[in-house]
């Protein structure tokens, strides 16, 4: 049977009703790149580890919106912090500075 690694992160979400945008940070602030995955849909990530640090949600109503129209599934996250490699990963290595 395998291991299985529980960490608590600390999770802040904050909403800017002017820009419509909703920013999620995944433990304590610290320096990240943006990446934007899909339109409207930014990963903050630490350019020397790879670790994503939050996420920012450009037009927020509106992918709301488009949300409550699909389904969507349910999403657990359990183990190690979440870090990108792949094809994701040749993306941040562009983008370091």
């Amino acid at each position: 049977m395998a291991k299985t690694h529980e960490q608590t992160v600390e999770l802040s979400v904050a909403y800017d009703k002017d820009s419509d945008t909703l920013e999620i940070h995944l433990g304590k602030a610290r320096p990240a790149i943006s990446i934007e995955v899909e339109e409207g849909l930014l990963l903050r990530v630490d350019p020397k580890t790879k670790e994503v640090l939050g996420l920012s949600v450009l037009f927020f109503s509106k992918q709301c919106e488009a949300l409550s129209e699909k389904k969507t599934p349910k999403v657990e996250v359990r183990g190690e912090p979440f870090k990108l490699s792949g094809p994701m990963s040749r993306h941040l290595s562009a983008a370091s500075p």
